[in-house]
This record gives structure tokens, sequence and C-alpha cells, in this order.
């Protein structure tokens, strides 16, 4: 016995069905449905190779360079969402907690749920669906705060987005060839 609890609720329409950490911050293997939706916890680090490669290639795809690698799982974190649909993975958004990020704009801290990169196939509405269940986790595990970097030279500008979300516009800074302007939620 591990020494969690599993536990189910009702999100939406849908099921939800989690396990608790004893500590709330603790990332462990859980799985969320929504309809026909699942979302997932994952670290790369323990991640099958095959499922591993979507991944990279889904963030490198929607970032237009090689954001992540299939070598290096840590960089920029090895945590991710991952919304699967028949095992079809349809969006992921890498997270650390605030005071553990690599965050280029600003220094966060422990109530903080950093969340990049993020990446979704274009057009679906699959990126609000994995939103929708990344700030439910976030309050699940009492993080006060979502904190998103959005790096201004990618193909599809995304500022307009996290502004939809519900994000307020934060401070953007100049990082070598590129500018990154920091979105924050905060969380009831």
């Amino acid at each position: 016995m591990n020494g969690l609890a599993t536990e189910s609720r009702i999100v939406g329409h849908a099921v939800r069905s989690t396990e608790k950490a004893p500590c709330e911050n603790q990332p462990q293997a859980k799985k969320a449905v929504f309809a026909d939706f699942t979302v997932t916890v994952i670290d790369r680090k323990g991640y099958p190779k095959e499922d591993d490669l979507k991944l990279v290639n889904l963030v490198n795809t929607a970032y237009g360079l090689a954001r992540i690698d299939s070598q290096n799982k840590s960089a920029p974190t090895s945590k991710y969402f991952c919304l699967k649909k028949n095992d079809t993975l349809l969006a992921c958004a890498g997270f650390e907690y605030g005071d553990l990020s690599n965050s280029r704009v600003s220094k966060l801290d422990s109530t903080d749920c950093y969340i990049s990169p993020f990446a979704a196939s274009r057009g679906k509405g699959y990126g609000g669906v994995l939103l929708r269940a990344v700030e439910q986790e976030a309050k699940d595990r009492n993080f006060k705060r979502l904190v998103f970097d959005v790096w201004n030279e990618a193909p599809m500008d995304m500022n307009g987005y996290y502004k939809r979300y519900g994000c307020v516009q934060g401070e953007t800074v100049e990082n070598q060839n590129n500018t990154t302007t920091q979105y924050s939620k905060q969380l009831v």
C-alpha cells in the first residue's frame, strides 16, 4: 500500500478520479476523465519512450522549433499534464511548483503553479479543456495562482488566448533573441 487515498468527484458532467498524496503539492500519477477526454499527470523521466516522443513532437510543432528534446527529460520540466482522447495526445502543459520554476520573467513562490511549455492541436478547443483541468488540479493542490510565460516569437500569438482565459498580463522581458510576457490567474 502506498499510503494514497483514492477519491472520485464530479467535475462538469464527468467523473474525475484522483489520488491524493500525503503532501498536497507532491505530484502523483493520476487520471481525470472529462467526457471523451482523459487528463493524466505524468513525469517524463518514467514515461515510455514512444509516448515521450509524441509529447516532444507536439510541443516542438506548436513552438516551431526544438523547445524540448527527448534526451533531456528535465528541461524545462519533467512534469506534464497530458490531454488524450483514445490514447491520442491532443494537448500538454509542463508544470513546476513556483519556487522551483525556471520562469524567464520573475521569481515565483511555492504558492504559484508555473505552466510552461503549453501546446495543443489548434482550433479544436483542446487547450481550453486542458487549461480547465490544470486550473482544477492547481486548486486541489492548494496553489494560489497559475503563472504562464508566453514566448512572443512562437508561430501563433498566444497573448490574446491567455487574456480571454482570464489571465492578467504582467511584465515582458527580452531574452537573447526573443521576448517573453508573463500572465497570471488568481485561483479562488
